[in-house]
């Protein structure tokens, strides 16, 4: 392990058998493996609507909205509108 920053010598001694000319050569390998994991999620939002077919003017009509996230992950900034007739 080679630190970052970090310098380390390295001394090889050699002792020749015979006469003539000695070649060297000094390589440098190293490798490196990096892993990432990445969860990739699905919001699946659907919308319910339930209320009644008519009613009569100046009556109170009640609608039960249903808002649902049937996904894997989190459904964000949802707006919601609903739009009546008149």
């Amino acid at each position: 392990v080679l630190d970052g920053g970090a310098e380390k010598r390295i001394a090889v001694r050699l002792r020749p058998g015979d006469e003539g000319e000695v070649r060297s050569r000094a390589v440098v390998s190293f490798s490196t493996a990096v892993e990432v994991r990445t969860k990739v999620t699905r919001p699946r939002v659907a919308v319910a609507v339930v209320g009644p077919e008519s009613c009569r003017a100046g009556e109170d009509a009640t609608f039960q909205i249903k808002l649902t996230n049937g996904g894997t992950g989190p459904a964000q900034r949802v707006v919601l509108q609903a739009r009546l007739s008149d």
